[in-house]
């Protein structure tokens, strides 16, 4: 028999044969055997030694003729490697015989992981990139840029966030990302990784259930009355009012979904538990308005997820909290794979209070927040691949922050608008694990948000990345903060704050037009007490900072000596105007100052100049800045072409760049 590669070792276990394989290279892998043997569960295990550094992948046959590669990748580290070849009762006639290949180390090595590939729409699923690696970086995470294609056109454009309306919902950017899929089929998912010379891609098939079919003999409608008109066909029709009721009542008769009349309102007075296993949604049915949920008792929940219930969808519901004096609140979950999809809650404490696995919030609106501190529209602690997407987060005065992001890893904060938080809080905040000593907050992917500060009041920085006091050591690293839009507020200061370890910031456009004193993106340690490691290896890259106050002071990029030095930042290719700041010397807190480093090992290079952030001209398309196009530097501008060679491969409009593109300065490429 002649096989395609070298054979280096054959071994027959059980009828099923295991073979070993290493592919023709420079310096090949050392022969080796690889073994099948089934484990006390009966399913049967690929075993093989391995060489540290050196890459393998498994190929499965059904004739010893035709090889397929299997999902995975792995990394030799001198000890056995393992891969569960076929699970235990599995028989497939496509998969009688495996080998195991050695690679030679690609300039990309793509990891891909989806956390599910199956179940009933509206299905949200998670994608996970971290375990790429790459020759050309030690941070595959920050440098690689990495696009997705859900292979779901249909799935349409964002209608919040920067961009509205033409970002499309088919796409991502970053090694960690959500999609939601709402039509049955089966979708191939594309990944493609470039560090501006190579790339590398890889798919995974996602299979989609029709509901119709999922839940044909476990479907609950309910009206208010007697139309039924639009239910699925052989429902369960019940005319109900309450909707805790009659969601406990059918999930007890072994309803799955339960689908409540649109048009209608229904009431809730308690904390809605939902105790089920399996598949569960609970949604809408009919034509018109969403069904409204309204509360009628204070402290009540519409949606109470346990963290013993698993994939439970929330979809298509108005929250009506009534502005009881103890706030009711839509949702609190701590379940895993839950999804909020279309949520509009409003006179209430919370939209969502989340924990624990998968929780996806999608599409949703919070308006009116009230109860004040501890109520906002998302609360999230210990929240582990957690999406937020395509969310109105608006006057929301009555509480404290619009997003809180307490703890967690693999996050996923993407195309949202977020306004009008509690008076002197931020938009936005990521932190740190609450327990401050589990770990490291990390995986983070803030894109394409608009963070509109200028619609708060007293806000003294619109988005933070920080721990919650300097009293905590909460640890936070491996964020990409990207192509958000911040604008901060009249009277008041700052962009982005950092505290963390390992943050990129890049392709940001920051308008600072409040008339104070304050920085763009700045740098902080906060004199910590409780053992924080000092901000390091942070990256700023070609962000935009304008602004047209006649007053104050103000600065670009600000790394700060606050009880330590912030060590290894590198300010690369950024571009400031602000023409109209009174210049009063390069002291703290005047301006216009492009960069004020306090820090150790900062790298500054391509950066605006200080006379240049006041007195140059062309500048910007249009100034003051109106559209998003108004940010793209002018003809002649000195920026043009002026940037210095950065691991960065696209801009604020995501236009393509790569490693010969000449570089200008700024968030915006011509």
């Amino acid at each position: 028999m002649t096989f395609p590669r070298s054979l280096c070792r054959a071994v027959l276990v059980a009828g099923l044969c295991a073979l070993s394989y290493n592919l023709a290279s420079a310096q090949p892998a050392a022969p080796f055997a690889a073994t099948l043997q089934t484990d006390t569960g009966g399913a049967l295990v690929l075993h093989w030694p391995s060489e540290s550094g050196q890459h393998y992948h498994v190929e499965s046959s059904p004739d010893l003729t035709t090889w397929t590669a299997e999902p995975g990748d792995f990394t030799g580290t001198g000890v056995e490697l393992t891969s569960t070849v076929r699970p235990s009762g599995a028989v497939d006639p496509a998969r009688q015989f495996w080998r195991v290949v050695t690679d030679d180390m690609p300039p990309i090595s793509l990891a891909l992981v989806a956390h599910r590939t199956a179940g009933v729409a509206p299905l949200s699923v998670f994608f996970d990139a971290v375990g790429t690696t790459a020759e050309a970086t030690t941070r595959p995470f920050h440098d690689l840029e990495y696009r997705w294609d859900f292979g779901d056109p249909r799935s349409g454009p964002w209608t919040e966030g920067v961009n509205a309306a033409t970002s499309s919902k088919n796409r991502a950017t970053g090694a960690v990302t959500a999609h939601v899929f709402e039509r049955p089929g089966t979708y191939t998912v594309r990944l493609t990784a470039t560090d501006g010379t190579h790339t590398a891609t890889r798919t995974i098939d996602v299979t989609v259930h029709d509901p119709d079919t999922t839940f044909a003999t476990t479907t609950t409608c309910v009206s208010t009355g007697t139309d039924f008109a639009g239910a699925p066909a052989g429902a369960t029709l019940v005319t109900a009012t309450k909707f805790d009721t009659a969601v406990s009542s059918a999930l007890a008769a072994g309803a799955r979904r339960i689908l409540f009349k649109r048009g209608d309102t229904f009431t809730f007075s308690t904390t809605n538990f939902i105790n089920a296993t399996g598949e569960v949604l609970i949604g809408a049915f009919g034509a018109g308005a969403r069904p409204v949920l309204r509360a009628t008792a204070a402290g009540a929940v519409a949606v109470r997820v346990p963290a013993a219930t698993s994939d439970v969808r929330f979809v298509d519901f108005e929250v009506d909290g009534q502005s009881l004096v103890n706030p009711c609140r839509a949702i609190t979950s701590n379940g895993s794979s839950f999804l909020a999809l279309r949520i509009y809650a409003h006179d209430l404490g919370y939209l969502a209070s989340i924990a624990g696995d998968h929780a996806s919030v999608v599409d949703c609106e919070a308006f009116n927040i009230v109860g004040g501190s501890g109520n906002m529209p998302i609360f999230a602690g210990d929240a582990f691949h957690f999406f937020v997407a395509g969310c109105r987060f608006d006057n929301n005065d009555g509480g404290e922050y619009s997003l809180r992001y307490q703890g967690g890893t693999h996050g996923t904060i993407a195309h949202n608008t977020l306004r009008r938080c509690g008076i002197s809080k931020s938009i936005f905040t990521l932190r740190g694990d609450p327990n401050q000593t589990t770990y490291v907050a990390r995986y983070h992917e803030i894109a394409d948000n608009l963070f509109d500060g200028a619609s708060a009041t007293n806000l003294s920085v619109v988005a933070t990345i920080v721990p919650t006091n300097k009293e905590r050591n909460e640890q936070i690293a491996d964020v990409v903060f990207e192509r958000n839009v911040i604008t901060v507020s009249p009277g008041s200061g700052s962009g982005l704050m950092l505290n963390a370890c390992d943050v990129t910031v890049r392709n940001n456009l920051v308008h600072l037009n409040g008339g104070g004193y304050g920085w763009g993106i700045f740098i902080a340690w906060q004199h910590n007490t409780a053992g924080l490691p000092i901000p390091a290896r942070n990256r700023i890259l070609h962000n935009t900072i304008s602004s047209e106050s006649t007053t104050g002071g103000l600065m670009a990029v600000a790394v700060l000596n606050t009880g330590a030095l912030p060590i290894d930042t590198v300010v690369m290719n950024n571009f400031m105007y602000a023409p109209n700041i009174p210049r009063a010397g390069s002291n703290f807190g005047t301006g216009p100052m492009v960069v004020y480093d306090q820090g150790t090992g900062t790298v500054l290079e391509g950066n605006s100049t200080d006379a240049q952030a006041k007195l140059a001209t062309p500048n910007f398309v249009g100034f003051p800045t109106v559209s998003l196009t108004d940010w793209a530097l002018a003809p002649g501008c000195y920026g043009l072409g002026a940037g210095v060679p950065v691991p960065v491969w696209s801009d604020f409009f995501e236009t393509p760049l790569d490693a010969t593109t000449p570089r200008s300065i700024g968030a915006v490429t011509p």
